[in-house]
């Protein structure tokens, strides 16, 4: 599928299943697969937009933009997956709400 990715199976027992390991997979892959199936809602166009906008809203906003896109290069599925385990609260150690 898009990207190397994904794997797609069609089917009754299809579905999809992660082309790579998932230690191999940053979520700047995805979010860039994402991005490129998106419409964009409002093209900015510097002749249209506000002078605030154009030359203070667009170029703060593209920053945010590069530096998360840095930090989803630097995490991947694995990551998540790890976190979640680890942050797993204990089980055993839940009591029953009270009734």
């Amino acid at each position: 599928m898009r990207a190397g990715i994904l794997d797609g199976k069609r089917g009754r027992y299809g579905g999809y299943r992660l082309r790579r390991e998932p230690r191999c997979i940053t979520l700047g892959e995805i979010v860039r697969v994402v991005r490129a199936l998106e419409v964009e809602i409002e093209s900015f166009n510097p002749d249209t937009a506000s002078p605030l906008a154009y030359e203070v809203v667009w170029p703060a906003w593209k920053k945010v933009q590069d530096d998360l896109m840095a930090q989803l290069n630097n995490l991947t599925i694995g990551d998540l997956c790890q976190g979640v385990v680890e942050g797993a609260p204990d089980q055993t150690a839940r009591q029953p709400a009270a009734v």
